[in-house]
Protein backbone atom coordinates (compact mmCIF):
# COMPACT_ATOMS: atom_id res chain seq x y z
CA UNK A 1 0.00 0.00 0.00
CA UNK A 2 0.95 3.16 -0.62
CA UNK A 3 -0.54 4.82 2.49
CA UNK A 4 -2.21 4.41 5.34
CA UNK A 5 -5.83 5.82 3.75
CA UNK A 6 -5.68 3.18 1.15
CA UNK A 7 -5.01 0.49 3.50
CA UNK A 8 -8.61 1.49 5.42
CA UNK A 9 -10.45 1.83 1.97
CA UNK A 10 -9.18 -1.90 0.96
CA UNK A 11 -10.12 -3.23 4.67
CA UNK A 12 -13.32 -1.70 3.80
CA UNK A 13 -13.76 -2.87 0.77
CA UNK A 14 -12.31 -6.71 1.36
CA UNK A 15 -14.44 -7.17 4.28
CA UNK A 16 -17.77 -5.73 2.66
CA UNK A 17 -18.10 -3.53 5.17
CA UNK A 18 -21.45 -0.97 4.72
CA UNK A 19 -23.10 1.68 6.99
CA UNK A 20 -21.53 2.48 9.89
CA UNK A 21 -18.18 1.97 11.08
CA UNK A 22 -17.14 3.23 14.43
CA UNK A 23 -13.46 5.39 15.06
CA UNK A 24 -12.65 8.10 16.63
CA UNK A 25 -12.34 12.08 15.45
CA UNK A 26 -8.73 11.91 17.89
CA UNK A 27 -7.18 10.69 14.33
CA UNK A 28 -5.81 12.23 11.12
CA UNK A 29 -8.58 13.21 9.08
CA UNK A 30 -7.61 10.54 6.44
CA UNK A 31 -9.14 8.01 8.64
CA UNK A 32 -12.74 9.48 8.45
CA UNK A 33 -11.82 10.21 4.42
CA UNK A 34 -11.40 6.72 3.90
CA UNK A 35 -14.56 5.79 5.49
CA UNK A 36 -16.52 8.09 3.50
CA UNK A 37 -14.95 7.35 0.37
CA UNK A 38 -15.96 3.63 0.72
CA UNK A 39 -19.53 4.77 0.92
CA UNK A 40 -19.97 4.14 4.70
CA UNK A 41 -20.73 6.69 7.85
CA UNK A 42 -18.23 7.43 10.37
CA UNK A 43 -19.70 6.86 14.24
CA UNK A 44 -17.62 8.65 16.35
CA UNK A 45 -16.73 7.84 19.82
CA UNK A 46 -14.27 9.30 22.28
CA UNK A 47 -11.38 8.53 23.54
CA UNK A 48 -9.76 6.87 26.88
CA UNK A 49 -8.27 10.12 28.49
CA UNK A 50 -5.65 7.62 29.96
CA UNK A 51 -4.25 6.03 26.75
CA UNK A 52 -5.55 8.65 24.31
CA UNK A 53 -6.72 5.17 22.39
CA UNK A 54 -10.67 4.86 21.44
CA UNK A 55 -12.33 3.97 24.89
CA UNK A 56 -14.39 0.56 24.40
CA UNK A 57 -16.86 1.42 26.86
CA UNK A 58 -18.22 3.89 25.20
CA UNK A 59 -18.26 2.24 21.75
CA UNK A 60 -20.69 0.08 23.76
CA UNK A 61 -23.05 2.74 25.13
CA UNK A 62 -22.88 4.50 21.35
CA UNK A 63 -23.92 1.51 19.41
CA UNK A 64 -27.02 1.78 17.60
CA UNK A 65 -28.66 -0.62 16.32
CA UNK A 66 -25.22 -2.51 15.11
CA UNK A 67 -22.43 -0.98 12.94
CA UNK A 68 -20.17 -3.37 11.23
CA UNK A 69 -16.76 -2.66 11.89
CA UNK A 70 -14.18 -0.30 13.76
CA UNK A 71 -11.84 1.66 12.83
CA UNK A 72 -8.92 2.05 15.90
CA UNK A 73 -6.47 4.22 14.23
CA UNK A 74 -3.21 4.94 16.49
CA UNK A 75 -1.95 8.63 17.00
CA UNK A 76 0.33 7.71 20.09
CA UNK A 77 1.78 4.22 18.85
CA UNK A 78 -0.61 2.85 21.55
CA UNK A 79 -2.46 -0.53 21.05
CA UNK A 80 -6.35 0.15 21.92
CA UNK A 81 -7.53 -2.04 24.50
CA UNK A 82 -9.94 -4.68 24.23
CA UNK A 83 -11.42 -7.53 26.13
CA UNK A 84 -12.15 -10.46 24.62
CA UNK A 85 -15.62 -10.92 26.30
CA UNK A 86 -16.67 -8.07 24.77
CA UNK A 87 -16.69 -8.37 21.06
CA UNK A 88 -18.17 -5.70 18.95
CA UNK A 89 -21.43 -6.25 17.94
CA UNK A 90 -21.99 -7.72 14.47
CA UNK A 91 -24.43 -7.01 11.60
CA UNK A 92 -23.98 -9.91 9.90
CA UNK A 93 -24.40 -12.19 12.94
Amino acid sequence: MANGTLAIQLAIRALGVKGEVITTPFSYVATTSAILWEGCAPVFVDIKPDTLCIDPERIERRSRPAPQRSSQPMCTASPATWKPSTPLPSATA
